[in-house]
């Protein structure tokens, strides 16, 4: 199974060209990784202090990120392939690879935090 983070970069990714834009060499897996640590902290309890500093390093690396409410439909299915829930690979509150279920409401939720952020 494939990182959730490798899922969700390749959606950013595409959601940016879809509205003319580029994220620079890297940005769209900074960004998936903050989102994919809020999702472990969500799931798994991990440390909120990772979340941060997932969040700021992709703020500061590589600027804001590159999609809006608009296209959360579009992203959700490009993650979760059109499912209210998802079997996902996240790391868990150590840090090591564990499948969870996500739902589309902490995705959508997930998504509002990587835009807010």
């Amino acid at each position: 199974m494939e990182q959730f983070s490798e899922i969700l970069a390749a959606a950013l990714g595409k959601a940016a060209r879809d509205h003319g834009q580029e994220y620079i060499d890297g940005g769209c897996l900074q960004w998936a990784l903050a989102g994919q640590a809020y999702l472990s902290l969500a799931l798994f309890g991990a440390p909120q202090s990772k979340v941060r500093e997932y969040q700021y390093a992709a703020r500061d690396l590589t600027g804001p990120v590159l999609f809006d409410c608009h296209q959360y439909d579009a992203l959700t299915e490009m993650c979760m392939a059109g499912k209210k829930t998802a079997t996902v690979l996240l790391p868990d509150s150590n840090g090591c690879p564990a499948t969870a279920q996500l739902s589309e409401s902490l995705f959508l939720e997930m998504l509002d935090f990587l835009r807010e952020g």
